[in-house]
């Protein structure tokens, strides 16, 4: 097991029963775990991804991730903000239903190969969403890397997925 998965807190029943939440924390507080899942990250971005214009980050945890990674690739980072966040010019907007409640999704007008950059892939209803808003506002869709797949929830097959951390059950390490 790797060193970055095993210091992945593992939190069942929470925040409902039933979910076994996947707790991130421990990594961003070790400056080590987290410069080495980071740069494993780009690692992906340069394998997959390398024709890609800018990066896309998902409110919130998502911000984490992409920011750093569009800072260390030197792409632009381009933001999916929860409804009300963004200036109202040139917006777009779709509604999506997520793991615990349906949420309006919104972002800028813009162009170019997309990458979208999350903390988590569980059901894939947050990513449907961001790949469906991200075409309305004008981009090409170049894929998805996330920090973690929860794979044992999405078994539906999303374009061009990267992922650095996968879990085949809830418990699993």
């Amino acid at each position: 097991m790797s060193d970055i998965k095993k210091n992945i807190k593992v939190v069942p029943n929470f925040p409902i029963p039933g979910v076994s939440f996947k707790d991130i924390t421990p990594i961003l507080e070790n400056k080590v775990l987290f410069k080495k899942a980071l740069l494993q990250m780009a690692d992906l971005f340069t394998t997959h991804f390398s024709d890609v214009d800018v990066i896309v980050g998902i409110e919130s945890r998502g911000f984490i991730f992409a920011s750093v990674l569009a800072f260390h690739l030197q792409k632009p980072l381009h933001l999916v903000r929860k409804k009300g966040k963004l200036p109202p010019d040139g917006l777009v907007r779709v509604i999506s239903q997520s793991e615990y409640a349906t949420v309006e999704l919104e972002t800028q007008k813009g162009k170019g190969k997309a990458l979208i950059v999350d903390d988590v892939l569980a059901t894939g209803g947050t990513l449907k969403a961001a790949q469906e808003l991200l075409e309305k506002a004008g981009f090409t869709n170049a894929g998805s890397l996330f920090f973690i797949n929860l794979k044992y929830l999405n078994t539906e097959s999303h374009y061009k997925t990267q992922s650095l951390v996968e879990y085949d059950s809830p418990v699993s390490a």
